[in-house]
C-alpha cells in the first residue's frame, strides 16, 4: 500500500516440503507403477523446482522495488528539505539589497578610475612645466585636493589648467627646475617658524598623506629633495 509494491505471497504448496519419497506415495497412490515412478517423479520436481524458482525471483524482484522505491521516496523528502533552506537563503539574499550594493561598487570603481586617468593628466602636465622627481611627487600632494574638480577632454588632457598654472607660478615655483645654477635655499631654522622640521623628503611626504591639511612649506621640501639627489 502507499505506493509500494506488495511482494507476492509464496503458494501454500511451496512452504512444504516437497520430497521424491512424498511425491512417490503421492504418485503410487495415484496408481503410478514402479516402471514409470523414476520417470514421473524427476519429470514432476524439475516441473515444481522450475516454478518456485520463477517465484522466488519475482518475489527479489519485487522487494528490490520496494526498497529502491523506499529509497527514492526518502531521497525526495530529504531535497525537499534542503529546498526550504535553499529558499530561505534566496530570501535572505533579496532582502540584503545586492542590486543597490552592485550600483554602489560599480560607481566606487568608476570613480576610482576616473581619479586615476586625472592624477596621471596632472603628472603629465606638471612635468611639462619641468617639475619632475621629488619636486614632482611633492606637487601631486600639494595639488591633491583640486585634482577631482579638473575636467578631461577626449585625449585624457585638461581642458582647463589654469588652477594649476596658478600653483606653479606661485606655491610650486621652487619646484620648476630651471637649467641655470640657482642659489640654494637655506630653510629657516627648525622651530622659528612653527612649522614642523623634517629630516627627509619621506618623512615630508608622509605627514602630508597622513593629514592632507598639512600645509607644505615647498622651499623645505625642495632643499629636502635637492639633498636626497646630492
Amino acid at each position: 500500500m502507499n505506493g509500494e509494491t506488495t511482494p507476492p505471497k509464496e503458494r501454500n504448496v511451496y512452504k512444504m516440503a516437497l520430497t521424491n519419497k512424498g511425491l512417490r506415495e503421492i504418485l503410487s497412490e495415484a496408481g503410478v507403477d514402479a516402471e514409470h515412478m523414476d520417470n514421473a517423479v524427476t519429470r514432476i520436481m524439475d516441473r515444481h523446482n522450475t516454478t518456485k524458482n520463477a517465484i522466488i525471483e519475482e518475489r527479489d524482484a519485487a522487494i528490490k522495488e520496494r526498497d529502491d522505491a523506499r529509497k527514492e521516496r526518502d531521497n525526495l523528502k530529504a531535497d525537499a528539505e534542503k529546498l526550504g533552506d535553499v529558499q530561505k537563503e534566496l530570501d535572505a539574499l533579496k532582502g540584503g539589497d545586492w542590486e543597490n550594493k552592485y550600483k554602489n561598487l560599480l560607481a566606487e570603481n568608476t570613480a576610482k578610475d576616473v581619479r586615476a586617468k586625472k592624477e596621471t593628466a596632472v603628472r603629465e602636465y606638471l612635468t611639462g612645466k619641468n617639475i619632475t622627481g621629488a619636486g614632482l611627487e611633492i606637487a601631486m600632494l600639494g595639488c591633491a585636493a583640486r585634482i577631482d574638480g579638473l575636467e578631461l577632454d577626449k585625449d585624457g588632457k585638461i581642458k582647463d589648467a589654469s588652477a594649476l598654472d596658478v600653483l606653479i607660478n606661485t606655491t610650486f615655483a621652487p619646484l620648476v627646475s630651471h637649467t641655470e645654477t640657482a642659489p640654494a635655499h637655506n630653510p629657516p631654522p627648525a622651530g622659528t617658524d612653527n612649522k614642523p622640521a623634517y629630516t627627509s623628503l619621506s618623512d615630508m611626504m608622509k605627514a602630508k598623506n597622513e593629514n592632507p591639511g598639512l600645509e607644505i612649506d615647498y622651499n623645505q621640501a625642495f632643499n629636502l629633495g635637492q639633498a636626497k639627489q646630492t
